[in-house]
C-alpha cells in the first residue's frame, strides 16, 4: 500500500513536470501535442474511475 501510493505520488510528479514542459513549449506542435494528451488522458481516467465506482456500488 505504501508503495503503491509512493509511485502514484513519483508518477503525479512526472506528469505535472511533463505538463509545465508542454505548456512552455506550446508555440510548438510537440508541446500542444504534449498537453492535449494530458487533458484526453486525464478525463479518461476520471470517467473510468466513475463507472468502476458505479459498478461496484451496484454489486453491494
Amino acid at each position: 500500500m505504501e508503495q503503491e501510493y509512493a509511485m502514484k505520488k513519483v508518477f503525479g510528479i512526472l506528469a505535472i513536470a511533463v505538463f509545465i514542459y508542454g505548456y512552455l513549449n506550446r508555440d510548438t506542435n510537440l508541446g500542444v501535442g504534449i498537453i492535449m494528451f494530458f487533458a484526453f488522458s486525464f478525463w479518461a481516467i476520471v470517467f473510468i474511475r466513475a463507472a468502476n465506482n458505479r459498478r461496484y456500488w451496484d454489486d453491494y
